[in-house]
């Protein structure tokens, strides 16, 4: 065990910039295209009412934070951590080639184009489900324990910042391309910057430790005992839900209140981009000073960082 601990702080320079990476390619992938303002839109192509346009975030967020209870009990028995990161990471990215595959067989929205993409959409987002988990635990394989919140901190910092440079390439895109072939282009770019990050994941080390992969079967009422022991004993745990669930809950709530203001002050959407870089630095800041913090005082503090920045990227997704 001891070995395992030494090895850890032996590869970790060369693993925190293996997900730095990771993070930046993905971030600058997505920044160009995002799966809830991109059905949304093409909701709005075809006159859908502002009661389906509006529960499209709490939706995807269902199926982004609910299976994940159902994944953690996958991950604890399947020991090769890697391999199961790799795979949901590919299950995320396929739907988008097939989204920009199929806008590319389209004159037009057909009828069935909709219901099409939104399933395509949410098979990506149960993906993503699936990788929060796995990568998550697996951070926590190969990561020491008093590093974990500086690493998380630059990772998030130099995604927010770097994925700034998108920004001329997605103006440049909506300069040249209809809005229909813009959401065609960024799902490709997407799929070809998340697929390059996702090699990256083959670069990190692991510690040196024996692992026996002998085939077992989940024991599902044992597992959600388990999680029921969890909840009932660990204080930190229930803080720490709670926090989640404020974060979620206010970007529901502040996403649109800022759209609103937006609209009803009539602010142009160059200004929304200025804000939003100027946003994207602070917090790209904060989320690495809240890392430090955080493995000081052993508490999280660049999420709150991520939360806000994530209302400011939807601000401007839909400006």
């Amino acid at each position: 065990m001891k070995e395992s601990s030494k090895s850890r702080y032996d590869y970790y320079v060369r693993n925190l910039i293996s997900f730095t990476m990771v993070n930046i390619l993905w971030q600058i992938g997505s920044t160009l295209v995002h799966p809830e303002t991109s059905l949304i839109y093409f909701l709005k192509q075809v006159n859908a009412s502002n009661l389906a346009v509006s529960a499209v975030v709490p939706v995807f967020m269902f199926f982004n934070s609910v299976p994940c209870i159902l994944w953690g009990a996958v991950i604890h028995i399947n020991k090769n951590m890697r391999k199961v990161l790799y795979l949901s990471c590919i299950w995320i990215i396929v739907p988008y080639l097939a989204i920009y595959l199929v806008l590319g067989n389209m004159k037009g929205i057909g009828f069935y184009f909709v219901p099409c993409l939104f399933l395509l959409l949410i098979c990506s987002n149960l993906g993503l489900s699936l990788e929060c988990v796995a990568y998550q635990n697996y951070v926590s394989y190969v990561v020491p324990e008093e590093k974990r919140g500086t690493l998380w901190g630059i990772v998030f910092s130099f995604g927010y910042i770097i994925s700034l440079l998108a920004y001329p390439l997605m103006n440049a895109l909506n300069e040249r391309l209809d809005t229909f072939q813009y959401y065609r282009a960024g799902f490709l770019i997407f799929f070809i910057f998340a697929l390059i990050a996702t090699q990256f994941f083959l670069l990190v080390k692991e510690p040196k430790e024996e692992f026996h992969n002998v085939a077992q079967k989940i024991n599902w009422y044992e597992y959600f005992c388990s999680c029921k022991d969890i909840l009932a004993k660990d204080k930190n745990f229930r803080i720490y839900l709670l926090l989640q669930y404020l974060a979620n809950f206010s970007i529901c709530i502040t996403t649109f209140t800022l759209l609103y203001i937006i609209n009803l002050f009539d602010i142009p959407n160059e200004d929304t981009i200025k804000f939003t870089i100027i946003y994207c630095i602070i917090f790209g800041i904060g989320n690495y000073i809240g890392g430090r913090i955080g493995d000081k005082k052993r508490f999280p503090l660049h999420h709150a960082g991520s939360t806000i920045d994530t209302d400011c990227f939807y601000v401007h997704s839909f400006a």
